[in-house]
């Protein structure tokens, strides 16, 4: 799905005008009631790079509405339908290099993640994000490849050949 949805944001953007209008206001007294940069309410006013829920609750609170009245507008916004968790791709070149490390005597000593990541660097001169890593490893322990167990570190763990 697309991060932005451009046609809700100039329809937010024109309650505010709107809303700004009625009451006679001009940006800049907006923004100085707001307590935000007037920038800002062009920016919502025009759709130009994303806002906050702290901007968009200031310029309501400022306009003497809820957020939510900004919000409510006629373009449907088009919503996730797929619930399903997206699959993560792993980088075969990843789990190569694990499997490899796995091969070598480097796991016949409790390592961490990190070693895990600083030995795959060294070796194959490769950068392997730690959240990549840990998956790879989830997997060989499920696997009973590698064995896991505790650090000393609350919440972190040490990978063994079995």
């Amino acid at each position: 799905m697309k991060k932005r949805d451009i046609e809700f944001e100039k329809a937010v953007g024109i309650k505010v005008r709107v809303f700004r209008e009625r009451l006679g206001w001009s940006q800049k007294h907006l923004a100085d009631i707001a307590n935000i940069e007037q920038n800002q309410v062009q920016r919502v006013e025009n759709a130009k790079n994303t806002t906050t829920l702290a901007i968009i609750t200031a310029i309501a609170k400022a306009l003497g509405r809820q957020p939510f009245e900004l919000l409510r507008t006629e373009h449907q916004v088009r919503v996730n339908t797929n619930f399903e968790a997206p699959a993560r791709k792993k980088s075969p070149e990843t789990t190569k290099h694990i499997n490899e490390a796995v091969k070598s005597s480097f796991l016949n000593l409790p390592r961490s993640v990190v070693d895990i990541v600083k030995y795959c660097k060294e070796r194959f001169n490769v950068t392997i994000p730690s959240s990549a890593t840990s998956a790879v490893l989830k997997k060989l322990v499920e696997d009973k490849v590698l064995k896991r167990m505790p650090a000393k570190i609350k919440g972190r763990f040490l990978y063994l050949k079995k």
